[in-house]
């Protein structure tokens, strides 16, 4: 079973708190995936990329999944979507829609509403992640 697979079934029954970003969780780490392969994107990005992924696929995280459930992808979110957002503020939005398989209004969605929201909910996590990747 392949990673964005094996969050699919974390996640897929997850009812509570940002229920629809963390049922996100396997489209967005497939895209973080798919984007380290863009030419798009330039080399120090594409180092905050697989440090988002490997930030999801660590065990012991700042809210772990393995003692929290699929509530403790939070962190791995904010640190994706942190990570996204620099992207798109440097190299522009067309290299995350162009591997974004999904409606991209619900990407701006992540961007404008739940980032902000999940940094509100859970600011020391957000202050530690932002601090990982400039």
């Amino acid at each position: 079973m392949d990673f964005p697979e094996h969050l699919r079934l974390e996640t897929k029954s997850y009812t509570g708190l940002f229920q629809h970003e963390i049922r996100l969780a396997p489209e967005l780490f497939q895209l973080v995936n798919d984007l380290t392969l863009s030419n798009e994107i330039p080399e120090k990005k594409k180092y905050d990329l697989y440090v988002a992924m490997g930030y999801f696929i660590a065990p012991n995280d700042l809210f772990s999944e393995e003692i929290f459930g699929p509530i403790g992808y939070v962190d791995d979110l904010i640190l994706v979507l942190h990570v996204l957002n620099l992207i798109k503020s440097e190299v522009g939005i067309e290299p995350i829609y162009d591997k974004w398989d999904r409606d991209f209004v619900e990407l701006e969605g992540l961007f404008n509403d739940s980032l902000p929201a999940l940094c509100q909910h859970y600011p020391e996590y957000s202050k530690k992640l932002k601090r990982i990747v400039k």
